[in-house]
């Protein structure tokens, strides 16, 4: 069996990076049988770096009603929020994607609030690591399908423009 091909000269690699992956990876590669999180407890990088919670669902913090979101990181204390509800039933790269995403809010970007830039660190990450290109088109469509917006159809051309063209710049 043979692995992903993986493009990681297109990465400032970091152990910082690779503690959150190893994280992520095994997270949504095991999200599908985990249990949900009890409150303030958390799954865990090796290095207590990075951590996640696993909610049955994302509350917003207003209505204290379900969130759209599938995931989400609190902007102080990193912690990525994941809804078993919304990301249970994703396919493995589908939950890398969007937890890539999660992580350059706070991690990568130059602006912790640009959602466009953490579409495109995120998927930065998600390619490099050499997961399918049409699970992540797919992930951000299903995800921005809930939401449609002009803003969504914006960042959703350009993060394929960013997705098809990433063979040219890093192969």
């Amino acid at each position: 069996k043979m692995g992903l091909r993986t493009y990681m000269q297109a990465l400032d690699m970091s152990l910082k990076l690779m503690s959150f992956m190893n994280l992520a990876q095994r997270f949504c590669f095991n999200a599908g049988t985990l249990p949900v999180n009890n409150p303030n407890e958390y799954y865990r990088s090796i290095d207590h770096r990075f951590k996640i919670s696993y909610l049955p669902v994302i509350l917003d913090e207003n209505t204290h009603q379900e969130h759209v979101t599938p995931m989400r990181i609190h902007k102080e204390t990193g912690v990525i929020e994941v809804s078993q509800a919304k990301t249970v039933h994703d396919p493995i790269p589908a939950r890398m994607a969007k937890i890539t995403h999660e992580y350059s809010h706070k991690n990568e970007n130059i602006n912790p609030n640009d959602e466009e830039e953490a579409d495109i660190n995120g998927a930065l990450i998600y390619l490099a690591y050499g997961y399918p290109r049409v699970e992540i088109i797919e992930a951000y469509a299903t995800t921005f399908y809930a939401v449609p917006s002009a803003d969504n159809i914006e960042r959703m051309k350009r993060l394929e423009r960013f997705v098809y063209s990433f063979d040219k710049q890093f192969a």
